[in-house]
């Protein structure tokens, strides 16, 4: 229902570009721990976050669809 409320105030101007991290998390890689050196990738954050969105009843761009707002 939350997700549906800001579709509705963001209007047509609603995308998937909203659900994305930001753009450094991409590029510049991480300067400690673990994981240092690493960066998360757009290809794979772009497929978990579809997955994420078939998940939750929602369409490509993130919206739920009329049949989980029925539910």
């Amino acid at each position: 229902l939350i997700r549906a409320f800001w579709v509705r105030e963001f209007g047509g101007d609603w995308s998937r570009q909203m659900d994305y991290p930001p753009k450094r998390w991409f590029d510049e890689p991480l300067t400690k721990g673990a994981l240092k050196g690493e960066h998360l990738r757009r290809d794979k954050y772009d497929e978990l976050l579809q997955v994420y969105y078939d998940k939750r009843g929602w369409d490509d761009r993130g919206i739920p669809t009329k049949a989980t707002m029925e539910r």
